[in-house]
């Protein structure tokens, strides 16, 4: 198999996460393989196994037994051992640090551009189809609106399902700024017409920003007031960069805390370090399947009381910091050390 052009990146473990993980797992890793042998695009889907239970089969084990093979396509499990996670403050409160988990797999992925994403995503046919087209831009760092469907979307359709299907049964649409519950009527309106989805910015704030980031990169901070807003809504199921780009910025934030909001820190990281952000527009969306473990509108509440229940740590009020910072501090911003996503370690590997 040549060098594959996108991997996939997810973080996950054989526990009961947001109800049935492994049939969310299985559909999405399933889809990725058929869109990829459909549009003849070389991928890799890169599964890190954090913190296995010890009592479960590894999803290494679990892979196997789905009979995964493809000539264009390679699905590998990184295994991250419990002696890992132990050293990482809080690891008796939290069984899964998301975004550590998914910084071993960017930075073991062998693909030219990395998206990073979660197990329960899968990605439009319209959008697959840009991948195949190999015209991505290495200086950019790619975004796009997730669409959510309903709890028994697994159930009904197989992987193979057109577009069409996923946008007859969402429900949410999570744009730039904001998340819009819709209903059946609506969905109709949006396949017809593109309605309740991220535009582009207006010339003037794109103008504006490209401004202000080119004196950046020189060193020279400008106060450019602008009303350009990046599109971090639900940026953990979507974000892809080159790899270079990645190892420039070296992963996520590597934060001991509950993964709520360190997506966003690296979407302004990103675009202030010299890859803008590029929405890609409806329908080149995402679709994601609805669990009970998951942020959503309605589970906020719910979500944060559990989390400070148990004394979790978790950014939110600190994110504009964390925005201004990557906005105003000496070019470029990294958080990591060099040895982000444990680069020194040696971790089992199953390829499947």
């Amino acid at each position: 198999m040549s060098r594959p052009y996108l991997a996939m990146v997810v973080a996950s473990r054989n526990d009961d996460h947001g109800g049935d993980p492994l049939k969310r797992t299985e559909m999405a890793v399933r889809r990725f393989i058929w869109q990829c042998e459909r549009y003849g695009l070389h991928g890799e889907y890169i599964v890190v196994d954090w913190n296995p239970p010890p009592d479960r089969p590894s999803l290494g084990e679990v892979f196997r037994g789905w009979n995964l093979t493809s000539k264009f396509c390679r699905v590998r499990v990184i295994r991250v051992p419990p002696e890992i996670h132990l050293r990482i403050p809080h690891s008796s409160k939290l069984p899964l640090f998301q975004m550590w988990a998914k910084n071993v797999g960017i930075r073991r992925a062998e693909a030219e551009f990395v998206l990073a994403t979660n197990i329960d995503v899968m990605m439009s046919n319209q959008v697959m189809n840009r991948f195949a087209a190999r015209g991505l831009s290495s200086q950019k760092m790619y975004r796009s609106d997730r669409f959510d469907v309903g709890f028994s979307f697994p159930e009904v359709f197989s992987h193979r399902f057109e577009d069409a299907d996923a946008f007859s049964n969402t429900h949410r649409i999570n744009k730039r700024g904001a998340c819009m519950d819709i209903s059946l009527l609506h969905a109709k309106i949006i396949r017809e017409s593109g309605l309740f989805v991220s535009k582009e910015h207006k010339l003037q704030a794109r103008l504006r920003e490209k401004l202000r980031l080119f004196f950046r990169r020189k060193g020279i901070p400008l106060k450019i007031r602008s009303k350009y807003q990046l599109h971090t809504n639900a940026c953990g199921d979507f974000t892809l960069m080159a790899q270079p780009a990645w190892e420039g910025l070296r992963g996520y934030p590597e934060i001991a805390a509950y993964s709520f909001h360190i997506d966003s820190i690296l979407c302004a990281q990103a675009h202030n370090n010299g890859y803008p952000e590029t929405i890609l527009l409806y329908p080149e969306v995402h679709f994601h399947v609805d669990h009970a473990d998951g942020w959503s509108p309605e589970s906020d509440k719910t979500l944060f009381a559990r989390l400070k229940e148990k004394r979790i740590p978790y950014l939110d009020g600190q994110l504009k910091s964390y925005e201004d910072y990557c906005r105003g501090s000496r070019y470029p911003v990294v958080f990591n050390s060099t040895k982000w996503g444990f680069a020194d370690e040696k971790f089992h590997e199953d390829s499947i």
